[in-house]
């Protein structure tokens, strides 16, 4: 005997497996990362692909002693067609979205990060300043699971940088005034921290 699941959440990767099925991993807002996989329909107007980053609610289904969850419905909630309009936008949601992949496994919750991801992906088809997102999403991803990174990596920058990173994090994203050199910097600076004092993994 099987069993059955409903919930929503985000596509953070996919790929075709076969002729047959799409296979993708999926971000539950209350399971957290499901590898899933999904018929194709042969009916060109019965085939939903999911895509990249898809806010979808899935009904699954998986099998007695399986690790895979089969989709028996697929629904889209919201595509973010306009992120393919934005290549460095897509650049770093895609990097923000392997490193959920990479880590998601070993979270006890889910809804911060949910979260967290809903609004990142939001400001990355939207805004001009998607290595702020980025330095945001991240700086944020690594506090809440405890880190401390303010406390740490963020008062031993030199005053100026720590005055940037001050204002990255209260300014609203069209109110920034950083140079994308600069943030470009720190961002490369706290992934330098995070691998040296921290287990989260970056790739």
């Amino acid at each position: 005997m099987g069993y059955n699941l409903s919930t929503e959440g985000y596509v953070l990767k996919r790929e075709t497996v076969g002729e047959s099925f799409q296979s993708c991993r999926f971000f539950s807002r209350e399971e957290g990362l499901l590898d899933c996989r999904k018929r194709m329909s042969t009916q060109s107007q019965l085939r939903i692909t999911p895509e990249l980053f898809d806010h979808a609610y899935l009904e699954l289904e998986q099998r007695h002693n399986g690790k895979i969850w089969f989709v028996r419905e697929y629904r889209t909630l919201r595509r973010f067609d306009g992120l393919a309009k934005r290549y460095k936008s897509l650049l770093y949601a895609s990097e923000f979205s392997n490193i959920l992949d990479q880590n998601l496994l070993y979270l006890e919750s889910y809804e911060n990060i949910f979260q967290l991801l809903a609004g990142s992906l939001r400001h990355w088809e939207s805004s001009q300043r998607p290595e702020v997102t980025f330095f945001k999403s991240l700086f944020l991803f690594v506090r809440d699971e405890g880190y401390p990174v303010r406390e740490d990596w963020c008062i031993k920058l030199p005053n100026p940088l720590r005055q940037k990173v001050q204002s990255l994090l209260r300014r609203p994203l069209n109110d920034q005034e950083i140079s994308e050199e600069d943030a470009n910097s720190l961002i490369d600076s706290l992934k330098k921290w995070v691998i040296q004092h921290t287990e989260i993994l970056l790739g």
